[in-house]
């Protein structure tokens, strides 16, 4: 299984008041074991760089991975929800080392370059963020109450890796606030609920990752 992994110089969809892209040759991963891993799930491997089920290759338009799978349950399950065009993208985990911030102006969001970073883990992901998934989101986060103004504050410090007290205190309560707000899916749902059940969960898990890595 291969597809590419980290874009360069594509924008993200908004992140809660910023959009931020990777410039070219800023990812590193030498030294470092980099896992192939599903939905971002660290039981759910997949590969890894030092056994060399994951290989990773630099190419013209971002960084490229190819991944071994493993004769195991959710590999296969993996390959055939790819197959049904249920599994589309790829998402990836890291650090950033080195960045630039371009104020917002007018109605444009803050922007930032990445220039550098240490990429752990990346993966096929089931919900890639499309620019009108997140739109949705933060329309259903302010419904419930949740600042998502404040929020986007939060997630850009952490990032720059300089976040304050209040800064995890306000991921961490919307974290919380995400495990509450709907009831655990029904398996096969489908529908406009079944659908907002999805892009909470993977707001839930992108939060989770952020202040635990």
């Amino acid at each position: 299984m291969g597809s590419p992994g980290i874009p360069y110089n594509s924008w993200s969809e908004d992140l809660g008041g910023f959009v931020e892209r990777v410039l070219p040759g800023a990812v590193r991963y030498e030294g470092f074991d980099v896992v192939c891993c599903r939905d971002h799930e660290d039981h759910l491997v997949l590969g890894r760089l030092s056994n060399g089920t994951l290989r990773l290759a630099e190419g013209k338009k971002g960084l490229n991975y190819e991944c071994d799978l493993p004769d195991v349950s959710y590999a296969h399950d993996l390959v055939k929800l790819v197959e049904r065009g249920d599994v589309r993208g790829s998402s990836f985990r890291f650090t950033v080392l080195r960045d630039e911030w371009i104020p917002a102006r007018g109605s444009s969001p803050a922007r930032r370059e990445i220039h550098e970073l240490q990429l752990f883990e990346l993966g096929p992901v089931t919900m890639p963020a499309y620019p009108q998934t997140v739109v949705g989101l933060r329309s259903l986060l302010r419904k419930v109450g949740i600042d998502t103004d404040r929020l986007g504050i939060a997630v850009r410090r952490v990032r720059s890796g300089d976040p304050t007290g209040e800064d995890i205190d306000v991921i961490t309560k919307t974290i919380a606030s995400l495990r509450q707000l709907l009831p655990a899916p029904r398996q096969g749902a489908e529908g406009p609920i079944a659908e907002a059940q999805g892009r909470l969960e993977l707001a839930r898990k992108r939060l989770e990752l952020l202040i635990n890595y």
